[in-house]
């Protein structure tokens, strides 16, 4: 699984959030976080950072993201 299906299985499956509540959030569109999501779109350090903070997870929790890279 990628980082950019991991990201979204947390939102729905952890977060229960739809995607524009998360946007909203993360100040972005909904359609940037439709791409960051679906990997149209490349994820900054910056980006995911802010995911980290806004989604509330943990060290572990965020370097499970990375597991598979």
């Amino acid at each position: 699984m990628t980082v950019h299906e991991k990201l979204f299985m947390y939102r729905v499956k952890k977060l229960k959030m739809s995607q524009r509540r998360v946007a909203q959030m993360l100040h972005v569109s909904q359609a940037t976080l439709s791409n960051y999501e679906s990997g149209k779109r490349q994820l900054t350090l910056d980006i995911l950072v802010h995911i980290r903070k806004t989604y509330n997870m943990s060290p572990d929790e965020f370097k499970d993201l990375f597991d598979d890279i």
